[in-house]
């Protein structure tokens, strides 16, 4: 062992002894410390300093250092100003693997020179003769520890100093007047550090430097680099990989270059490449590899049209979450499936780009296009209810948005003052190649201002334009529980064999091998659909057939509901299945002042843990805002009740809510008040109960209104129930009997008389389970029914005794 270390000395020293030495310079001049501020090398506005910086061997290699002895080392002033002594200087060095400094400083540090007072007298490259030479292995990081001054001692002002930014953190500092700054552990760190000038061995063959790159296909790409100051006399050698991992001197190089510039073939589509260069000087003397660069290839085009994108193949969303081969230039695109301010077109997913945008682009995948050959790129735009929101889109044989072409006009979606979920409204731009080859699409948003949110984007779709038109201006009316009648504008050249239409509960929009639901014979536009189901909401798509295979897109789709028919007591709403901000279908709300509306949100705390309505405040404006529920049939000189849970969430600002019901749903319909609650103000959840009785059979609708001042906070409401008084009933109750309740499995139910019917209801008012009987004593099996509050009906002899049964 001591024979191999004695060689490896003896190898060392010769390489020291017969190697060029010379001043070289380390890092790129970024800027310069001020006369107060880091990184300061030659630091005086504080009374002492301990720093600490990190030079890496890829950094002395770039610069010509080779391994060996650095004999000193210094940093380059660009001013004195007033700077004075700076007592104790003190250089300490050490080798090291680390990437990346902390903010607890590294050990192990050799005193190198110092400690010695210095004062700084001319700027330009201030040097230091290190007492020891430190012996660089020619592949390890370095750092160089400044400790110097004193507590006791003066302040000026740092010397002026040039540094080079980092993508690491490279310099960790303690400054401080008061307390000894060497025997601290700890400092502050900044991704900048002093231009470090040092005499060295240096390379007699020096690596080139700069590497980029240029016309980067999906399997080429063209690279250059700066040759260095002399030229090397044999060319270049160069390596890639897709690893990252960093060549040797041995390593069998890719490539030779006789220039600085060489073109790279036989690349794989989608892929980062990492590439190093290396000079050859000559046969036995080459530099060490640059400093490395990765590029990613493009990926291959698409060649089969139709191709269209909804982003639902996604399973981890967000602003580095695209699908493959997208390219996000700028800005905050970020796919979501939040439905807050935007909302799917169809499936869960979609793309969206955030306010205060200026210039942001997103590109597409290429295609191979053919020169002459009409295209149609189109997606479907959503905005959040703001106005400012300006689309364009674009097109360019290369991923730029800079050379790119606008195609058609700006698409701006309405909007107004307020958040809403808009309808998505189908953009198309038609295209026209002058020559065959690849091209790549791009949608750009602008919109400069803070008060919008997000505008949302779906369905992307290219193919070639149709041979005919699709249907515009799809209209839905004579709704009804069970039909509806659909019409729309023809195109300028209405089709030869009419239209087909798509009608699905489903926003999946048809393709073009969907089966249509049905057709109309050319030069009709209009259809009368029967079958459906009421309280449901139906998407509609229409198309032209233009020959027997050959007929336009779908039209955008139109979403309508069924009508609503009116509900049975007990009718509850507790908003659940909803989704967005809207209210559920067959409720409706009306904003009847200035304020703002009701909303439907999600666990909004306070004691409302799930889908809740509420009312946020406007600051400038009073609330009187109506939300309604279903129509619900009640009769006459029955008692009734109603139950909902209430409250906010301050207990600084009061909410003011007021129960009402009526005939119609509208304010001036509300005629009845069933309880008014000025002064909601626990921040947290209330349960009340009134019984009401209708002077009249017909259908009702009940209303809350929030009235709450303006510049209040939030008022909730939820699980609103309306059912029969059980005091109503005219039973003989102490000859009924139901047992146990609360009930894990079989219910037992008897009476004087034969029982009839036995029905069970959920809270939604959907009966889940029925018996037909004609005895006094009779049995139910609830055991397959999910845990949770049921209504049991019996009936006998004409009569219907109603009863709340808690299943466990």
């Amino acid at each position: 062992m001591k024979k191999i270390t004695l060689i490896f000395a003896l190898f060392f020293t010769f390489c020291i002894g017969f190697a060029q030495t010379g001043t070289l310079t380390v890092g790129t001049n970024d800027g310069a410390n001020t006369t107060s501020s880091n990184p300061a090398p030659l630091q005086d506005y504080y009374k002492n300093s301990r720093t600490q910086y990190l030079y890496t061997a890829a950094e002395l290699s770039a610069a010509g250092f080779v391994a060996g002895n650095i004999t000193a080392i210094g940093w380059n002033a660009t001013s004195i100003g007033t700077s004075g002594l700076e007592e104790g200087y003190t250089i300490s060095m050490k080798s090291t693997t680390t990437a990346a400094l902390t903010t607890t400083f590294e050990t192990g540090t050799s005193v190198v020179y110092g400690p010695t007072d210095f004062t700084p007298s001319a700027t330009g490259a201030v040097m230091f003769t290190l007492t020891t030479p430190f012996a660089w292995d020619g592949t390890s990081n370095i750092i160089i520890e400044i400790c110097e001054g004193a507590t006791t001692g003066a302040y000026t002002t740092n010397v002026v100093t040039t540094f080079t930014n980092t993508s690491y953190a490279s310099s960790n500092s303690y400054i401080s007047d008061g307390t000894a700054a060497c025997p601290t552990t700890s400092g502050t760190l900044l991704n900048k550090k002093p231009q470090l000038i040092a005499i060295g061995n240096i390379a007699t063959c020096f690596a080139p430097t700069v590497v980029v790159f240029s016309n980067i296909s999906n399997t080429t790409a063209t690279i250059a680099w700066t040759a260095p100051a002399t030229a090397p006399a044999s060319g270049y050698e160069y390596y890639y990989n897709t690893t990252g991992t960093a060549p040797t001197d041995a390593t069998v190089a890719t490539g030779t270059a006789t220039t600085a510039t060489s073109n790279l073939t036989a690349l794989a589509p989608d892929t980062i490449y990492t590439i190093w260069v290396r000079s050859v000087c000559s046969t036995s003397s080459k530099s060490p590899w640059s400093v490395s660069q990765s590029f990613r290839t493009k990926c291959n085009p698409i060649t089969t049209l139709p191709w269209t994108e909804n982003f639902d193949s996604l399973t981890t969303l967000g602003s580095t979450n695209f699908p493959t081969c997208w390219v996000k230039q700028n800005g905050d695109w970020a796919t979501s499936n939040e439905t807050i301010y935007n909302t799917p077109n169809s499936g869960a997913n979609y793309l969206r780009d955030a306010y205060s945008a200026t210039n942001e682009y997103i590109w597409t995948p290429g295609f191979d296009l053919v020169a002459g050959t009409s295209y149609d790129f189109s997606t479907f735009v959503q905005g959040d209810g703001y106005s400012g929101w300006n689309v364009d889109m674009f097109y360019n044989t290369q991923i730029d948005a800079t050379s790119a072409t606008q195609l058609g006009a700006t698409y701006s979606p309405a909007g107004g003052s307020s958040a809403s979920i808009q309808p998505y409204v189908k953009m198309k731009r038609t295209f026209v190649p002058t020559t065959s080859g690849t091209y790549y699409f791009a949608i750009r948003v602008n919109q400069s201002s803070l008060a919008p949110w997000y505008v949302a984007f779906d369905d992307f779709k290219l193919d070639t334009t149709p041979a005919c038109t699709e249907p515009t201006a799809i209209m839905v009316s004579n709704i009804t529980t069970t039909g509806a009648t659909i019409s729309w504008t023809a195109p300028a050249n209405a089709p030869a064999n009419g239209y087909t239409y798509y009608l699905s509960t489903s926003s999946t929009a048809p393709t073009d091998t969907t089966t249509p639901t049905g057709t109309v014979a050319a030069g009709t536009t209009t259809v009368n659909l029967t079958g459906l189901t009421a309280a449901t909401n139906y998407y509609i798509w229409v198309n032209s057939l233009c020959a027997t295979a050959t007929m336009s897109s779908w039209s955008q789709t139109t979403l309508f509901a069924a009508a609503c028919s009116t509900y049975d007591a007990p009718y509850t709403m507790n908003f659940e299945g909803t989704t967005g901000t809207t209210a559920p279908i067959c409720t409706t709300t009306q904003n009847a002042g200035t304020g703002n509306n009701w909303t439907i949100v999600n666990n909004p705390g306070n004691g409302f843990t799930n889908r809740t309505l509420q009312y946020a405040y406007n600051s400038a404006n009073a609330a009187n805002a109506w939300f309604f529920t279903a129509g619900i049939n009640l009769t006459g000189g029955t008692a009734y009740d109603i139950s909902y849970k209430y409250g906010n969430n301050s207990t600084t600002y009061t909410e003011k809510l007021k129960i009402a019901y009526g005939t119609t749903a509208s304010a001036t319909g509300m005629t009845t008040v069933l309880a008014d609650h000025p002064t909601i103000n626990t921040s947290a959840a209330t349960t009340n109960t009134v019984t009401f009785t209708p002077p009249t059979t017909g259908v009702y609708y009940f209303g809350f209104n929030a009235y709450s001042a303006a510049d209040q906070f939030n008022l909730y409401v939820d699980d609103i129930a309306i059912s029969a008084n059980l005091a109503n009933e005219t039973f003989e109750d102490q000859k009924y009997v139901v047992y146990p309740n609360p009930i894990k499995d079989v219910l037992n139910i008897s009476y004087f008389k034969n029982i009839d019917r036995i029905a069970i209801y959920n809270l939604l008012g959907q009966e889940v389970l029925t018996k037909n009987t004609n005895t006094t004593q009779s049995q139910v099996d609830m055991s397959h029914l999910s845990a949770g509050s049921y209504i049991l009906k019996v009936t006998s002899d004409n009569q219907t005794k109603t009863i709340k049964v808690l299943k466990q």
